[in-house]
């Protein structure tokens, strides 16, 4: 009863099987899966309660959302994608924490060093997450009184927030789940993946990832299986989400024991950041459950 609750009140924000999402300050169209990877910078949004930082580097900090109603469903923390690469930051999930702070989440949207940023790659990138997580701990200062925690990351913000999750004991903050969100999980096999389209963007990724390593598989298999999630315990509460149609992350990047796999038929590798897709809504059934 409680989830058909939840589903009822969701129901007036983000659209599960009718033809448009609302809330009481932004409407997300209901879209077409597979919607083009440009899409979401230009997604509207509210802009965040709070810039914080979580560390002296000015690409340590974090965007907050905070719902309107004072009764938080929980805190999500989100780690977005990008190849692990500075040509990508948090802007395109802003609609994303936009409405999930509308369904009554706070949002925690983490930037961090990426590859071409001093301290970013392999291993300064991963540890900035973690310090962000950890801080999450001080965010009641700010307004969030959840104690339940979602850890979410989308592309290789999946596949940093499935790496976490192996390590979730060491964190200052327990984990309810972790969401990986088309995620790159199965780092080796990526790195050796053959079936990228000659100038594709996953030939794109594929490269980046060696940049975020600093060498190629060939060079060193042994520091692509330390950041590998799927030889590893994950966390118990698992979910690796992945997309038919997803150009960038094959679906066997979800084949992993001891998660729980939730395929999407038609979506692509966009379609977890943008609240008018049916990926989003069940997304969004997955942090209820």
């Amino acid at each position: 009863m409680m989830k058909n609750s939840w589903l009822n009140s969701i129901a007036l924000m983000i659209s599960l099987h009718c033809n448009y999402a609302i809330s009481a300050e932004f409407i997300y169209p209901a879209v077409d899966p597979n919607v083009p990877n440009g899409v979401l910078q230009d997604l509207p949004y509210r802009a965040s309660d709070y810039k914080i930082s979580y560390g002296e580097d000015p690409l340590q900090f974090g965007e907050l959302w905070l719902p309107d109603n004072t009764d938080q469903r929980g805190l999500v923390i989100f780690v977005h994608g990008g190849c692990w690469s500075n040509l990508y930051r948090l802007d395109y999930t802003r609609a994303a924490g936009t409405a999930l702070s509308q369904l009554g989440y706070a949002v925690w949207s983490v930037e961090y060093r990426s590859t071409g940023d001093d301290g970013g790659g392999w291993p300064g990138t991963y540890d900035d997450v973690v310090s962000a997580i950890n801080f999450s701990k001080n965010l009641s200062q700010h307004g969030v009184t959840s104690d339940s925690i979602s850890l979410v990351g989308h592309s290789a913000g999946g596949h940093l927030v499935a790496l976490v999750g192996t390590e979730h004991d060491a964190l200052e903050v327990p984990l309810d789940r972790v969401i990986s969100l088309a995620g790159i999980n199965r780092v080796p096999d990526y790195a050796r993946d053959t079936s990228a389209q000659p100038g594709g963007i996953m030939e794109l990724c594929r490269n980046l990832l060696t940049d975020f390593v600093g060498v190629s598989i060939e060079e060193d298999a042994q520091i692509y299986d330390t950041i590998d999630p799927s030889n590893k315990e994950l966390h118990p509460s698992t979910f690796l989400f992945v997309a038919e149609l997803d150009e960038v992350v094959p679906v066997t990047q979800g084949d992993i024991t001891g998660a729980q796999k939730i395929f999407i038929d038609g979506a692509g590798h966009s379609d977890f950041a943008h609240p008018g897709t049916p990926a989003f809504a069940r997304l969004a059934d997955v942090l209820l459950d």
